[in-house]
């Protein structure tokens, strides 16, 4: 596809801006070029050559039973020599220059790149991954139960029986010397006074 353009109001064009739009595959491309200088201007006649290649995205399902789905998008290249384009421009050839001739040639490359997207994983993994984490997660729980009845239970129960003994002897001192003072204070109180 090969398009020309002929400006015959303007003189002189310092930096060009290409631009590839269509509606209906959502192609919007655009490339601005200007000079390395600022008295450099764009050339009387320009080519522009864009190269068109295809990106091709291949979305694998989730499902083994569901539809590939397959897009694509055009990526533009531009073949062009900045050097080329633009040109120095003196007062003579400003006044001389009549028209400006744009030319673009679009073509579409011999090559396309494939984009393979695939799911990490599919659902019936997904599946089987939840239920066994599941399974790990019960049995952790049921082996922590067993652990308590088995170990953690009559642990305590050992250390309550022999902390409470302890308890009951050491109340039972107190008690005994308790009473061992009131006693002794007794037998002090009813010694019997004689008179002389």
């Amino acid at each position: 596809m090969e398009g020309k353009t002929n400006y015959t109001c303007c003189k002189t064009v310092n930096s060009i801006k290409c631009c590839l739009r269509y509606v209906l595959l959502e192609l919007n491309v655009s490339s601005t070029f200007t000079p390395s200088s600022l008295d450099l201007v764009l050339a009387p006649s320009v080519t522009f050559s864009v190269q068109m290649s295809q990106i091709v995205n291949q979305t694998n399902p989730l499902d083994s039973d569901g539809l590939t789905i397959y897009s694509a998008i055009w990526f533009a290249t531009y073949t062009v020599q900045i050097d080329q384009l633009f040109v120095s421009e003196d007062r003579y050839s400003f006044f001389t220059r009549i028209q400006t001739n744009l030319s673009a040639t679009i073509s579409e490359s011999i090559y396309y790149v494939k984009n393979e997207q695939e799911p990490i994983a599919r659902q019936t993994e997904v599946i089987f991954h939840n239920l066994l984490f599941t399974i790990v997660v019960l049995e952790l729980f049921g082996l922590l139960f067993v652990i308590c009845k088995l170990f953690l239970v009559p642990l305590v129960r050992f250390l309550h029986e022999h902390v409470h003994r302890y308890l009951q002897k050491k109340k039972q001192v107190n008690v005994i010397n308790d009473n061992s003072d009131n006693m002794h204070v007794a037998i002090e109180m009813t010694v019997p006074i004689t008179d002389q």
